[in-house]
Parts: C-alpha cells; sequence; structure tokens
C-alpha cells in the first residue's frame, strides 16, 4: 500500500506483517496499536532507520530480536550482577498479570555488550564463580549421599551384633585374671612414665576384663570402623582432610555408645554383684573426635576406653 507522509491511516496487523513487522517488533519499537488498529505512517517512519532495518533482516533470518532476562540467565551464561550492570533498564517491559513484570531486552543491544571486553572479562569471572558453585552443589549432593549410607551402615550392623560374656568363670576367677592382666602391664605402665597409677578395684578390673576379653565388644566396635572406612575414604582429599569428619565422629560416638551400653548391660546381668562397677563404668564415656580409630584392643589400665 503506498504511503505519503501525511497518511493518518489505522491499519490491521495484517498490513504491517506484509511490511516485514512482527510480534516482537511491535514490542521492541513501542508500535502500540488499538481496536482500530496502528498508525501506518508511525510505521513507515519507524521502517526508514537502520536499526528497524537490522531488525528485519534478523527477523526474516530467523533470529531472534529479543532475549527475556530468564534467557539471559539460563541460555547466554549472565549473572544476575550482570544483567544489573550491563542492561540497567530493559527495552521492554511485558505485563504478566496484576503487580508482574517481565523485563525483556533488545537482541541487537545484548549481543553488541557481549562482544565488548569487558563483558568478556566478567563472563569468565561468572563462569568460574558458577562452575565453582556447580561442584560444591555436587560435593554436598554427594556428601549427604553418603552420610545417609553412612547411617544405614551402622543401622544395620547394630541390629545384627548380639551381646553375651563368653566362658564359664566365677566371678572370683575372672577377678583374678583381671588381676593378672594388671601385673602384667606393669612394664607398659612404666615405659610411659605411669608406674604410679593405682589399681583399681577390683571390680572395675573385672568389668574391663569381661569387656575387653568375654564379649565381642571390641569386634562389633571394628565392625563399625570397617563398615564406614571406604565411605571415609571417599570423602577424604589428598592432603587428608575430610570435610564431614565431624558427622563421623557423631556417628561412630553414637554407635559406641549404643556397644557400650549393651555390652555393660549384659555384663551387669551375668554378673549382678558388679552392678556398682559397672555404674562407675558408663559414667566414664569415652568421647570419639578428630577422626580418632577406634581402640578395640585397649590395654585394661586405660580406664577412659
Amino acid at each position: 500500500m503506498p504511503i505519503d507522509k501525511h497518511t493518518s491511516e489505522l491499519v490491521p496487523f495484517s498490513v504491517l506483517k506484509d511490511r516485514g513487522w512482527t510480534p516482537e517488533m511491535l514490542k521492541l519499537y513501542r508500535l502500540h496499536g488499538s481496536d482500530q488498529g496502528w498508525s501506518l505512517a508511525r510505521a513507515q517512519a519507524l521502517e526508514g532507520t537502520p536499526d528497524w532495518q537490522a531488525d528485519r533482516a534478523r527477523a526474516d533470518a530467523g533470529l531472534p530480536l529479543l532475549y527475556r532476562r530468564q534467557e539471559l540467565l539460563a541460555d547466554r551464561h549472565w549473572s544476575v550482577t550482570m544483567v544489573a550492570e550491563f542492561l540497567p533498564e530493559p527495552d521492554v517491559v511485558e505485563s504478566l498479570g496484576p503487580n508482574r513484570r517481565r523485563h525483556v531486552f533488545a537482541s541487537r543491544r545484548v549481543e553488541a555488550i557481549e562482544a565488548t571486553d569487558r563483558f568478556k572479562e566478567r563472563a569468565a569471572i561468572a563462569a568460574e564463580m558458577s562452575r565453582k558453585a556447580a561442584r560444591s552443589r555436587e560435593r554436598n549432593h554427594r556428601q549427604n549421599e553418603i552420610k545417609l549410607q553412612a547411617e544405614q551402615v551402622v543401622a544395620q550392623l547394630l541390629a545384627g551384633f548380639e551381646y553375651s560374656v563368653a566362658g564359664d568363670e566365677t566371678l572370683a576367677e575372672v577377678v583374678a585374671l583381671a588381676r593378672a592382666d594388671w601385673d602384667a602391664d606393669e612394664g607398659w605402665r612404666e615405659a610411659r612414665g605411669r608406674a604410679s597409677w593405682t589399681r583399681p578395684s577390683d571390680g572395675r578390673l573385672a568389668v574391663d576384663f569381661l569387656r575387653h576379653e568375654r564379649t565381642a565388644y571390641g569386634h562389633q566396635l571394628g565392625e563399625i570402623q570397617q563398615g564406614l572406612w571406604e565411605l571415609e575414604a571417599e570423602v577424604t582429599d589428598d592432603e587428608g582432610e575430610n570435610p564431614i569428619e565431624s558427622f563421623f565422629d557423631e556417628l561412630k560416638n553414637s554407635a559406641h555408645a549404643a556397644i557400650r551400653a549393651r555390652t555393660l548391660e549384659v555384663i551387669e546381668s551375668t554378673f549382678p554383684k558388679l552392678a556398682d562397677a559397672v555404674a562407675q563404668r558408663r559414667a566414664s564415656n569415652y568421647v570419639m573426635s578428630d577422626g580418632q580409630l577406634f581402640r578395640t584392643e585397649a590395654p585394661l589400665h586405660l580406664l577412659g576406653r
């Protein structure tokens, strides 16, 4: 349709479409219409600009004319900070309903910014930060998986443990064996400057002897340690640092407390006269920290074990 500069006619979008307009171009150039149509004179004025002609060429080539903010973040690797820095004002604001707006940017403007050295430097920094964040999320996800596996391993092992006191010695015979063990460790104590240690009561010696020599206490602690070994190794770095070491310490402490409690219970039920000594031993619980291993073969005189 021929148009002169005095034309004030309003035309339907089909006429503009024939002239190369797209819905995106209407938004970008703010060519607002109404029920009666769009201003043909206004369209003609815009069509004569280099920007409009460049956008028409892009549209004819099937290239995008607009990038929504989310597309920049998800598809073109912009960050929220970069959008605020390089694109402080949108080219188009789309209404999505009451109190909802979406910012949209001209593709020519976006791509021109992306070609600058400043943007490329910022993009490289943002990409590295994104990679670090992704690696951190992956590590955290794997650590959470390992925590769950570790809890399951310990729960299964604890559920399968049986608690009993082996042997048929009388309490007097147990006390005699415990005293002999204490005396046999005299050289060990002297070598470590602990010769002045006072021998515990017969009851305490008996409880420790039974726990280490007549129950599965040490074996069960070893089973827990072995069950967690591979999982701990998986999260330990080349320098020996375990980022969830405290989790494993707490898990071991919990398992150790459960095994210890059940072991002392069976000792007390087998030898009721050791009830007071068992109570004293319960009050001197051993707590794991700093990734320590279970001591499954502690000498009886190490009373904290």
